[in-house]
């Protein structure tokens, strides 16, 4: 099951919703009808919360101290941010 879900982010373009979880320390990306999930990105660490950047079809998410950008797909993974991150995480 899921585990703690945070941030859920809702992709009307590719009928998927992408989410954290606290718990499962993982970025996952379901359909919109709720099946096919798939584990983007695991960690040891709990994550914290994702925002979609549906322009550029990126996928931006965080840890506790560590701020993250990939592709809608999962590849791609880039460190943007290490240090103590606060505030909710969205993009304008």
């Amino acid at each position: 099951g899921i585990s703690g879900p945070l941030g859920l982010e809702l992709d009307l373009a590719n009928s998927a919703v992408y989410f954290a979880e606290d718990g499962g320390a993982r970025i996952s990306r379901l359909d919109i009808a709720g099946g096919n999930r798939t584990t983007l990105y695991a960690d040891s660490v709990g994550m914290t919360g994702v925002a979609l950047d549906s322009q550029n079809a990126h996928l931006y998410f965080n840890s506790r101290d560590t701020l993250f950008r990939m592709n809608l797909d999962g590849s791609g993974v880039t460190v943007i941010r290490n240090g103590t991150l606060s505030g909710a995480l969205g993009i304008d």
